[in-house]
């Protein structure tokens, strides 16, 4: 189940979000398989979650921050099987957010393209989620072409790199509309 309420008051929007079911990034189990071989097992939390977001729009610049508290209070945590400095493979309910701000590069034609620059964190630096879980210390760049063709069709990349470690994850998608609005 989920609910938004969305305005728009002097030019800046705002969004109040509420979502309740299963989080969209799994959780990672440790899990010895019947060889004996360690395996990474995916699991997705049970969330209730309330998010707030804005944007703000200068000339060629929107500045936004999004939030979003996480309560994972009715899951039942689970062990990993090998035993390291915090076995529980769940997290305390914790609140996560993201400023940024995105830029519109400027040039004749139609089509728009987009750098974006984000900082992705979880205050509390001594939470469960340091345990395979991303996003609690990272730095976000990436840009976006969006052709503004018939077709919607765009192509978005970018890294995300924790400041925290070595950890790099490098992202790409390219998308277009085939059917009405079923994309490839």
């Amino acid at each position: 189940a989920a609910a938004v309420i969305s305005a728009t008051l002097s030019g800046v929007d705002f969004s109040l979000h509420y979502y309740h079911g299963r989080e969209r990034q799994p959780g990672y189990q440790l899990n010895l398989d019947p060889t004996g071989s360690l395996r990474l097992i995916p699991f997705y939390y049970g969330i209730d979650m309330v998010g707030i977001n804005v944007e703000i729009p200068l000339s060629d610049f929107v500045f936004h921050l999004e939030s979003a508290y996480k309560n994972m209070a009715g899951n039942t945590p689970r062990q990993h099987v090998i035993i390291f400095e915090d076995n529980e493979t769940i997290p305390d309910s914790y609140f996560q957010f993201v400023p940024g701000v995105d830029y519109k590069i400027r040039h004749s034609g139609p089509q728009e393209i987009f750098v974006s620059l984000e900082y992705l964190a979880a205050p509390d630096p001594s939470s469960d989620l340091r345990n395979f879980r991303a996003f609690q210390n990272d730095l976000f760049l990436g840009g976006r072409f969006l052709f503004n063709n018939r077709l919607d069709s765009r192509i978005e990349a970018g890294v995300i790199k924790d400041l925290s470690s070595e950890e790099t994850i490098f992202l790409a998608e390219a998308n277009t509309k085939i059917y009405k609005e079923i994309r490839l």
